[in-house]
């Protein structure tokens, strides 16, 4: 018998079990995932244990794209700027490089959220972010 442990806060969650062979997907969190892969005679009189640690990066959360009325803001770093015209009411809008996975939010400087958008076709957008 092969059984797949994963080690969870000192204790062993079975991730799967076979007689001969075992292939079996394991959820992972970020940073290191402890597992066993525990092999076990037929008279279950011995057994064997063969540890892995699995380190799982975290998500790159980068920008790809920041629009200020229609325009692409400049980036410098992790800032980016934009030039408006005296009396508008820009509209911005945001989008990650893996919007699959991530949620992009428009915050104001008072920390109000102003917009929010977690699928791969839309982008984050909002209206009158200053006052």
């Amino acid at each position: 018998m092969i059984t797949v442990l994963k080690e969870v806060g000192g204790h062993e969650n079975i991730a799967g079990a076979a007689l001969n062979s075992i292939v079996t997907a394991v959820k992972l969190t970020t940073g290191i995932n402890k597992f066993i892969v525990r092999v076990e005679s037929e008279d279950a009189t011995q057994t064997r244990d063969y540890r892995i640690k699995i380190n799982r990066n975290q998500r790159e959360l980068n920008l790809e794209t920041l629009i200020v009325d229609g325009i692409r803001a400049q980036r410098y770093g992790n800032e980016y700027l934009a030039y408006v015209d005296y009396d508008t009411e820009p509209v911005v809008k945001a989008q990650s490089d893996d919007p699959s996975y991530v949620t992009t939010s428009i915050i104001n400087s008072a920390g109000l959220q102003l917009g929010s958008v977690s699928t791969s076709t839309d982008m984050a957008t909002a209206k009158k972010w200053y006052k």
